[in-house]
């Protein structure tokens, strides 16, 4: 939508909707999966698609066409092309305007429209510029003899600078190179998509180009659903899809999403899995290498005081894990059919595959917590309480500390009565 805003600019809202409703009326319903909610502009994108689904073509071009309308009443802009009556509409623009021409050079440098040369019943050779947002003609070189009047001729900007080649006078024709100076390198600090370095605009924001960064890229479809239009004009996939417009699937490892959804697909078909996932296709959990998983040694040595005491557990070292059953998930029947639909997306990260989601809240398998169900429990069966563990210790210490000295005692006297037997008084 072009034109000059008056009254504010569209928001990102505003956008979304026109994307959608353009992208029903040019390809219909929306057949895309849905992209992952860490997307957030494809998710964005795809949602405002996804909204209008249902909508016949015709009625999406339509409401396009009003929305459109809505917007340019909405903001103040006024484009010269009017979309719905489909003419073009004259600008009333101030200041001195050129004269009538015909094969004269239009090149934009910023927001200026610069006008070179032409002919109608006689050449010229001036130069003229049309600033679009004052809607204003100013005159910038009229100096006879230094560019000779001419049409037909080719131009193109360098940073500041309007080069010129070739063109013909009625019957006399040129070779000749020019170049304008027009003392801005960097016109409107390179349309805020930019740096200038030495008098040349560098584009730094994706999707423009140009010698003022004020050319917009266009990428094939617009990169579809999953990806974005880079610098160069070529697409920028993500999510593992590849492509010229980025339609082509991931072919990373795992089922039934690639990366099992507990990892990023890389474009190079691997996987990088998230916290708590491992392996090729990231279904494997992780190895617990955290300090709370360690044997302390003093609960270590505390237990094996105890443990002729306390009865052992039976070892769990050769238990084997029994198959998850409906009723741990609070299900009555199984469904025979199997899950035919999509994993549900509202859930992030589907819940580890450790449970259920419903509306936006996963509900946990048993043995494991958290928000997306990806922290496990630890299973406390066959350990003994801090506590208790101390004051069993407490009290075998001074029980040895009080036999002990019993029996110092005992022996003590035992000696006493052998001296006073053997005659010897203390």
């Amino acid at each position: 939508m072009r034109g000059k805003p008056t009254t504010g600019s569209a928001s990102t809202e505003d956008k979304l909707k026109l994307y959608g409703l353009f992208k029903q009326a040019k390809e219909g319903d929306n057949t895309a999966s849905a992209p992952w909610s860490v997307q957030w502009e494809t998710k964005a994108k795809w949602d405002a698609w996804e909204g209008v689904k249902g909508k016949s073509k015709d009625d999406a071009m339509k409401e396009y066409i009003a929305e459109v309308k809505a917007q340019q009443e909405k903001f103040g802009i006024q484009p010269p092309y009017d979309i719905l009556q489909q003419r073009w509409k004259p600008l009333e623009a101030s200041g001195t305007k050129p004269l009538p021409r015909q094969a004269h050079s239009a090149q934009r440098h910023g927001r200026q429209l610069v006008v070179a040369g032409g002919c109608a019943a006689r050449c010229f050779g001036d130069v003229w510029s049309f600033d679009a947002q004052a809607t204003r003609w100013t005159l910038r070189s009229s100096e006879p003899g230094v560019w000779k009047q001419r049409e037909g001729h080719a131009a193109a900007f360098v940073g500041g600078q309007m080069f010129t080649f070739g063109g013909c006078q009625l019957s006399e024709c040129f070779n000749d190179v020019s170049v304008l100076e027009t003392s801005e390198p960097c016109p409107e600090q390179c349309g805020g998509h930019g740096q200038c370095v030495d008098g040349l605009c560098q584009c730094t924001t994706p999707g423009f180009t140009g010698h003022d960064c004020l050319q917009p890229l266009s990428c094939h479809q617009d990169c579809g659903m999953h990806g974005a239009c880079g610098h160069d004009g070529q697409c920028a996939c993500s999510g593992g899809f590849s492509g010229a417009r980025c339609h082509l699937p991931p072919v990373c490892p795992g089922q039934p999403l690639p990366c099992s959804g507990r990892g990023q697909c890389l474009s190079d078909g691997t996987c990088r899995c998230q916290a708590g996932a491992d392996g090729a296709d990231c279904f494997a959990d992780a190895k617990n290498h955290s300090a709370g998983a360690e044997v302390r040694p003093l609960q270590h040595w505390a237990q094996g005081l105890l443990s002729l005491a306390v009865p052992k557990e039976p070892s769990t070292q050769h238990k084997k894990w029994m198959r998850v059953s409906a009723s741990d998930f609070g299900i009555d029947k199984v469904n025979e059919d199997g899950h035919v639909d999509a994993a549900n997306p509202d859930c992030e990260d589907n819940c580890h595959w450790r449970g259920l989601c419903d509306a936006g809240v996963c509900f946990c398998q048993p043995g494991f917590s958290g928000r997306t169900c990806s922290i496990a429990k630890e299973n406390t069966d066959g350990t003994v309480n801090i506590v208790y563990t101390g004051a069993m210790a407490g009290v075998g210490f001074l029980a040895s500390l009080g036999t002990t000295l019993v029996l110092l005692q005992a022996q003590q006297r035992q000696k006493r009565q052998k001296d006073t037997e053997a005659g010897y008084v203390g």
